[in-house]
């Protein structure tokens, strides 16, 4: 350090680094070139390319014909189809081993499962031999699936939005991407179908081809079966997790993401505040967004509502929930299995159907719930869903039956025996063309943990004057 004096009263100060910190900082313009350069062969010897070229390799050595690699959500939990699929093979104790991909926190995860973080080098080298893949989304396109591999392809629901070459991007896109996606498909050996309006819309806009188990999804036997003490016992843990007051009803609000605007929070689009103004005595509101989306509950609002990302799996908030308030994702079909009240929140609706993705079908026509645009009129839904289901019942009936004619709460057992059917035993098979009734008894509706006791009948039973 130096000083200098400059005119009368003044001080200025000078600051030289000296010894190994002055070199080091004297050499750092001419190490930048080399420290890129190292960067550059790090990314070359760890990245992408080079977990390829070695998943390639790998494929030398023998398949691991007990070895089963789960993935849900891409890696973001123990959920979904996936789930029920491995809790199924458990139950029946099938010489299989799983490993689960995660790619965030593990507590979702049950103790003693074996996890491999998603994109690692372990990952790789699981997928490499692995006789079987199940999935809910779509393993990275950057492995092909190699000869002796058997992919199951669960999906995460019902084709609402358009899908693959229907969806403006990927069907304007270049050849190269559309290439890709083709090549992912193509590695799909089966693809569960819940429906033939899956079939119409989902398996045709993706090209697929191969062989369909139609026998309605795994995740869904939890809400045909919402009444066996198991799924209760998972509804009263959620309520217990999400601190809801007793005597207070559940209102799931689930909305979909916004294509442009992913992580902006836009798809939360009902003003929670007004919302607990008006039904907070009796409403707890909890919160799940598409996890593309970002949200966080304002302050003020933490005594009635509630962040629901917490729970990976969604079926632990539609066993705790009395009512579901969505726009235009697909949790409406896979929450028309509870019987319980469905509303929409629509106030985007022309706007989304017209100039975003797109809808495979006209929501007015097939809604089994009102179509909502004001707070006003939620709250009035809310205040009585007696009147709201007798008006909606017609319709609910329809739509239950025209979208989950494959769910009887044995999805699990039917996807296992058809795609395990080399491991269970002989005449455990069973017919993946029949579709079997599900029975009635399982469909009522009753509000979970609610104080006001069961419901006034269930919600697929006829409509007494309402929409027919």
């Amino acid at each position: 350090m130096g000083c200098e004096g400059h005119g009368a009263g003044r001080l200025e100060l000078t600051w030289e680094r000296t010894g190994a910190l002055g070199r080091a900082e004297t050499a750092a313009p001419r190490l930048r070139p080399a420290r890129r350069r190292v960067q550059r062969l790090t990314r070359r010897v760890t990245g992408p390319r080079a977990k390829a070229l070695t998943y390639h390799e790998l494929q030398r050595l023998p398949v691991d014909d007990t070895l089963v690699v789960f993935e849900a959500l891409e890696g973001r939990g123990y959920a979904d189809s996936p789930r029920a699929l491995h809790e199924e093979i458990l139950r029946r104790g099938l010489p299989l081993r799983a490993v689960w991909s995660c790619a965030g926190p593990t507590s979702s995860y049950p103790e003693g499962v074996p996890l491999v973080r998603r994109g690692s080098w372990e990952y790789v080298r699981t997928l490499a031999r692995a006789r079987y893949w199940i999935d809910s989304h779509g393993f990275p396109t950057l492995y092909g699936k190699r000869p002796g591999t058997r992919y199951l392809q669960t999906w995460h629901g019902q084709a609402l939005k358009h899908m693959g070459f229907d969806v403006p991007e990927l069907r304007l896109a270049g050849p190269e991407r559309q290439r890709r996606h083709r090549e992912a498909v193509g590695r799909w050996d089966a693809l569960i179908a819940p429906s033939e309006e899956f079939e119409r819309t989902f398996v045709r806009a993706n090209g697929y081809t191969g062989r369909l188990l139609r026998t309605g999804l795994p995740r869904n036997d939890a809400l045909v079966r919402w009444n066996d003490p198991e799924q209760r016992d998972r509804a009263a843990t959620a309520r217990a997790r999400l601190q809801v007051p007793d005597g207070r009803k559940v209102l799931l609000y689930a909305p979909t993401f916004r294509d442009g605007a992913r992580g902006t929070g836009e798809s939360v689009r009902v003003d929670l505040a007004e919302l607990v103004r008006r039904t907070g005595e009796e409403w707890t509101v909890v919160v799940r967004p598409h996890y593309y989306e970002r949200f966080a509950v304002p302050r003020e609002l933490g005594h009635a509502v509630r962040d629901g990302r917490q729970f990976p799996d969604l079926n632990d908030l539609l066993l705790a929930s009395d009512a579901l308030l969505t726009d235009y994702s697909s949790v409406m079909f896979d929450y028309a299995n509870l019987g319980r009240p469905i509303l929409l929140w629509a106030d985007d609706y022309a706007h989304y159907r017209s100039t975003a993705r797109g809808l495979y079908y006209d929501l007015p026509e097939i809604a089994p719930g009102p179509m909502l645009t004001t707070v006003g009129e939620l709250a009035a839904g809310l205040a009585d869903l007696g009147a709201l289901r007798e008006e909606w019942a017609g319709a609910y009936g329809r739509f239950q039956a025209r979208f989950n004619p494959y769910e009887t709460g044995r999805s699990s057992g039917a996807v296992v025996d058809l795609f395990f059917e080399e491991l269970v035993s002989p005449g455990g098979a069973v017919d993946e063309e029949a579709t079997p009734d599900p029975p009635a008894d399982e469909r009522a509706a009753t509000p979970v943990g609610s104080s006001a006791g069961p419901a006034s009948g269930p919600l697929l039973g006829p409509s007494a004057g309402g929409r027919g």
